[in-house]
């Protein structure tokens, strides 16, 4: 299963995956949901040790992302994984310098996400600053790569269906989606509005939810 990010076709000039590498995001792509390390050595029919070495190239580029699920009882959490649809290549190096960025910032402040909102702030502003490039928030966004809709239900929010940074933000979220929250901020900055924006990562199934205004 792949889960949307900002993520283009392949060229022709790129270079095709290692066959093990193929294998393991073909069973991925198959299966139903996040997939544990055995689920994923009996779909692609490789042992779980060679599972296990075709996989660290993939999470390191953000081809493949992991997350934790806490068991019922007593004993070690198990591991999922699945694909987020990037592959090596310039999109896939984009997320590995994100995760490098949230490393050094979390080495570096005493509140990573408030440093990173504040960081997001300053670029929201830049951006509106910028008088070729002025324009709403949701356009802004829509170019970005966010995807936002409008909730029917709530005029004050705003559904973000995609993510430039989708394995950066579901590895660190704290970090990536405050940078988010603050470009958003900075960009409303000029209307007095930007203390009033609210950006809760993964809220729903294929969707962060963004809300902004008085009652955010």
């Amino acid at each position: 299963m792949k889960i949307s990010g900002q993520v283009g076709p392949r060229t022709a000039a790129e270079q095709p995956l290692p066959a093990g590498q193929a294998k393991l995001l073909t069973a991925l792509d198959s299966l139903p949901g996040p997939a544990t390390l055995a689920e994923l050595a009996e779909a692609s029919g490789l042992h779980p040790n060679t599972v296990r070495f075709h996989l660290e190239p993939l999470l390191k580029c953000g081809a493949v992302v992991r997350t934790t699920e806490q068991g019922q009882g007593r004993g070690r959490p198990a591991h999922r994984y699945v694909a987020t649809g990037a592959r090596p290549g310039p999109a896939a190096e984009l997320t590995g310098l994100a995760i490098a960025l949230v490393d050094a910032v979390r080495l570096a402040s005493n509140s990573p996400a408030e440093s990173a909102r504040q960081a997001g702030r300053g670029w929201g502003r830049r951006l509106a600053d910028q008088p070729a490039r002025r324009s709403e928030v949701s356009q802004t966004l829509e170019r970005m790569g966010f995807g936002p809709e409008a909730d029917a239900s709530d005029e004050h929010t705003v559904r973000l269906t995609r993510c430039p940074l989708l394995a950066a933000a579901r590895e660190a979220p704290d970090v990536v989606c405050g940078v988010h929250q603050g470009l958003v901020e900075g960009l409303l900055h000029r209307t007095g509005t930007d203390t009033g924006v609210e950006l809760t990562p993964f809220a729903e199934v294929g969707a962060c939810r963004l809300r902004i205004g008085e009652q955010a």
